[in-house]
């Protein structure tokens, strides 16, 4: 008996966050056609919705508001129609599993992120190159440009000498390949690190942490993962956004990026970081919008209220359907 209870929470969770996710990404899209918000940092924010409100919110309202399950029409439609009641028994079960396992799943891709940062840190602490006082001017630099309130850590791998990638929850540790310090130009290389210490600045490793661990909890819908592929594009237009605010060198970081494409082809990025250049397919795009940048492009930023607002919204309609 209590495998069929199962079977049914799952089919319904599975049915239920689905439909949830195709509604709030249309309305996502929808809103943000309407109100002319068209940048990649806005973006960003509002597709983290269409991932965050059908694991999280929405199974968080049902757990913690039980008596919502009588107001929501599929109920009434339900007690109308006696076999279909047993589709609604996943916010006996369902809701409060997922809500485990957000948390146990958050859990891991978080100490995961913490084992990188040690591994990579005391690896190549032992075996990186000694960063010259060049790059550690740039980091201070940027450092003090982007107001952080830790100093950088920059760290040079032999291990992976073309890639580029930062990581650390609480202090920004950025690792650069050996093969970028004699491949890129000093203005290439200050571009990069930029871009780097831009992801941390927004925040963007705790953002792709919660919107990984919702991806993953809904491994089963192709949806899911075509919305968190947007999202990575996104939070990386927004890197680089934030890095021109800075820097002010568009071309260098363009060139930068067509550089370093040949020569992060063939490496692997570690699990909990952000990668300089996540997808190659992202590389045209990017390239595009550095080449016509310009720093008022971004003209329509959305407010607090709206973004909140809307999720508000979204959530206490959703779980009244």
């Amino acid at each position: 008996m209590l495998s069929s209870y199962w079977l049914s929470a799952v089919i319904s969770y599975v049915l239920e966050s689905s439909i949830e996710l195709a509604i709030v990404y249309l309305v996502v899209k929808a809103v943000m056609w309407l109100k002319g918000l068209h940048g990649p940092s806005t973006k960003s924010r509002f597709l983290l919705l269409a991932l965050v409100i059908p694991v999280v919110i929405s199974p968080g309202v049902h757990l913690i508001f039980p008596w919502v399950d009588r107001l929501a029409i599929s109920m009434q439609i339900e007690e109308a129609l006696p076999i279909l009641n047993g589709l609604r028994s996943w916010e006996h079960l369902a809701a409060p599993f997922m809500v485990i396992a957000f948390i146990l799943l958050s859990g891991y891709n978080l100490l995961a992120g913490l084992a990188v940062s040690l591994r990579e840190t005391r690896t190549d602490a032992k075996q990186g190159w000694a960063v010259s006082r060049r790059e550690q001017k740039i980091v201070e630099r940027l450092a003090k440009r982007f107001a952080l309130p830790h100093q950088p850590l920059l760290i040079v791998s032999r291990r992976r000498p073309a890639t580029a990638y930062s990581f650390g929850w609480w202090r920004p540790i950025i690792t650069l390949g050996s093969e970028c310090l004699s491949s890129l130009k000093a203005d290439e290389i200050e571009a990069i690190l930029a871009h780097e210490l831009a992801h941390f600045k927004r925040g963007d490793n705790w953002r792709l942490l919660l919107a990984k661990t919702c991806r993953n909890l809904m491994f089963f819908n192709p949806m899911a993962y075509l919305v968190y592929a947007e999202f990575s594009e996104a939070c990386e237009q927004s890197a680089d956004d934030l890095a021109l605010l800075v820097t002010h060198e568009p071309l260098a970081l363009a060139s930068g990026l067509l550089k370093f494409c040949r020569m992060e082809n063939m490496h692997k990025v570690p699990s909990g970081s952000m990668g300089f250049l996540r997808r190659n397919n992202q590389l045209g795009c990017r390239i595009l919008r550095l080449v016509n940048y310009c720093e008022d492009q971004e003209l329509v930023v959305a407010s607090n209220t709206l973004f909140y607002s809307l999720a508000i919204t979204l959530a206490v309609v959703l779980s009244l359907i």
